[in-house]
């Protein structure tokens, strides 16, 4: 514990970690880079290029079919300077920039303990979310804020520098002013480093102090008040169509979530396909990776498993639970570090160690597989934001600018023809919003 204590308060770089977000970049880019900005990808695009035409927050939200979508704006803000100085391409980077940081983050928690898992626990997770990391979501910026968070949240319990604590309180808040699961991410940090600091007071080594907890709650609500607001005062909600308590009582939907975390999103396996057979295996690995971190460092073992915990509870009692991968993304950050400290703990089993290699060699092969087949016929497919159907949008845009009024209202469903064929897309709106808005 003295040499994991004294490792932690290293927060230099080390090669490793140069080389993992040089991969990690290169990789996102591949993957980001030669696709077309679409779906909700392009949704935000819109309404970032809004702020940027207007030079001033939208009062005016989109909305879907058959609910206001209510986020702060302080991601669309970051895509409009983005847009302002580099247009869609410096736009396409921010997503794989912020992933280099989840990576890093992730490496830098995990590196007290071992370099190469904490190497291979950054590759793994950036792997299982790639889908999020190729296209302009909130997520992204979302899950950068959350490891950093909990990387600062660790160094704080290890060394006690007040430095470390406001770097994860500035974290924290930056997840709340992103997206709404900031909040469910606020309330258990704020749990979990209370409880650490508690024990860790019991067992004389003080770093609990009744200001450290003011801190803890201050600063992030400060941080997160002015988008949270504004985000009221728009929509007038906080967290719109979240609970659904029916579905603590359903063993198969929460059944369905855990399979997520620990076999990854559900996009390249079927429900009765024969990936839902490595579930079980799969979650003895994930166990053995609790015990093995919880015999190394107790503090960060249980910083991270009751991330990990809280998230399948918030996701098994909200209305987005079953949409694990795209709303309750945190957690499947931090399954996989579970799940190669499960190899790393075969590994250092007497006469287990070609096992560990084995298994770890059917990771590789059949989440590459599952990688792959997804990437290719989901994520890496614009549908409608191909190139054929970008010139036929912007082809309507010119004929929209010479033949009609400035003035005139356009009803249309499709973010590719509000983006691409509407002059100040940040003000254009869905059928819906038309008939359920109360502005002149």
């Amino acid at each position: 514990m003295p040499h994991i204590a004294m490792e932690g308060a290293q927060p230099k770089l080390d090669r490793a970690s140069l080389l993992l977000a040089a991969i990690v970049f290169a990789y996102l880019c591949l993957w980001a880079l030669p696709i077309n900005i679409n779906s909700d990808g392009l949704f935000h695009l819109n309404a970032g290029r809004g702020i940027a035409e207007t030079g001033s927050l939208l009062e005016l939200q989109y909305h879907e079919v058959n609910h206001p979508i209510n986020y702060p704006e302080t991601y669309h803000v970051l895509l409009a300077l983005a847009y302002m100085e580099g247009g869609e391409g410096l736009v396409k980077l921010l997503s794989p920039l912020c992933g280099v940081l989840v990576a890093l983050f992730l490496y830098l928690t995990l590196r007290p303990i071992s370099r190469c898992l904490a190497f291979f626990s950054a590759v793994a997770a950036i792997a299982l979310l790639t889908h999020e990391l190729i296209q302009p979501y909130l997520e992204a910026c979302l899950l950068a804020g959350a490891m950093g968070a909990i990387h600062y949240g660790t160094r704080f319990l290890r060394t006690r520098e007040r430095g470390c604590l406001l770097l994860c309180c500035l974290f924290v808040g930056l997840s709340m002013s992103v997206k709404q699961q900031g909040l469910y991410f606020f309330g258990v940090m704020v749990l979990v480093l209370a409880s650490l600091s508690v024990y860790m007071r019991l067992k004389h080594r003080p770093v609990y102090r009744p200001g450290s907890l003011c801190v803890i709650v201050l600063v992030p609500t400060v941080m997160a008040l002015a988008p949270l607001w504004d985000q009221v005062d728009r929509n007038g909600t906080l967290l719109p169509l979240l609970v659904d308590v029916s579905r603590v009582h359903s063993y198969e939907a929460v059944s369905a979530i855990v399979k997520e975390y620990i076999l990854g999103p559900g996009f390249w396996q079927s429900p009765s396909g024969w990936v839902s057979y490595l579930a079980i295996p799969a979650f003895g690995l994930l166990a053995l990776g609790a015990v093995y971190l919880f015999k190394r460092d107790k503090l960060l073992a249980w910083m991270l498993l009751a991330m990990l915990l809280a998230e399948v509870v918030v996701a098994s009692c909200t209305a987005t639970g079953s949409l694990v991968r795209q709303y309750h993304v945190v957690g499947l950050c931090l399954a996989p570090a579970f799940i190669v400290s499960g190899v790393f703990f075969l590994r250092g089993v007497p006469g287990l160690r070609s096992v560990s290699l084995l298994i770890a060699a059917l990771i590789l092969v059949i989440g590459t597989f599952g990688l792959y087949s997804y990437q290719k016929n989901v994520w890496g497919n614009s549908g409608r934001c191909d190139d054929e159907h970008i010139a036929m949008y912007k082809e309507v845009g010119r004929y929209i600018a010479e033949n009609t009024d400035p003035g005139a209202v356009f009803l249309a469903d499709s973010v590719g023809f509000l983006y691409y064929s509407l002059e100040n897309g940040g003000y254009r709106i869905t059928l819906y919003s038309i008939f359920g808005c109360t502005n002149r």
